[in-house]
């Protein structure tokens, strides 16, 4: 099994949950297209809908006029970002939720108040973010999970019981599960 940072060589300090597969650009008009059709065909009701970006690293590329043109294309839908905190947002991009799921020293982030903390663990200890998990709504533990192939992980069960130990003895903090990484979906 490798390691999805080992397999696409991606610059993760330690450890890299995001499984690179598949990817392609797109102008601003189509894009907007694509994730109103998307939410058209997934969220009920649509007007309900919660626009994710997500990584790699969100902050990369996601610019005003992207969530403007969201918006104004669905005045309803609020919009959020996954990132690892080391990118501020772009001037003028204004999101309704931030996870940040750090992967690099405290001091090294940018990004140290938003909604959701979630750190990956064991691969990175929960205790050494404590002096900024004050800014965020809800502080949660991933266990780490390992890369079957391109495309795939599968939460360690290993990681599972570490996690799931280390809330039980740090209450602020959740078990927080990925779904789709206990199953084996991709």
């Amino acid at each position: 099994r490798q390691r999805a940072c080992d397999r696409t060589g991606a610059a993760c300090p330690a450890w890299c949950d995001t499984d690179f597969v598949g990817g392609l650009r797109m102008e601003l008009r189509a894009l907007v297209d694509f994730i109103t059709v998307s939410a058209g065909e997934h969220c009920t009701p649509p007007r309900d809908t919660l626009v994710v970006f997500t990584g790699g690293e969100p902050l990369l590329q996601l610019d005003a006029p992207l969530v403007d043109a969201i918006r104004a294309r669905h005045p309803g839908w609020r919009v959020a970002v996954e990132t690892n905190g080391t990118i501020a947002p772009k001037d003028g991009v204004k999101v309704d939720w931030i996870c940040m799921s750090p992967k690099v020293p405290p001091e090294r982030l940018l990004i140290t108040t938003g909604q959701e903390i979630k750190v990956v663990y064991p691969a990175y200890n929960p205790q050494a973010y404590a002096a900024i998990a004050d800014g965020f709504e809800h502080c949660y533990v991933s266990p780490e999970a390992v890369a079957l192939d391109v495309g795939h992980s599968l939460t360690d069960a290993t990681a599972m019981e570490a996690a799931a130990a280390f809330c039980l003895h740090n209450p602020r903090w959740r078990l927080s599960l990925q779904t789709h990484k206990l199953t084996g979906l991709p």
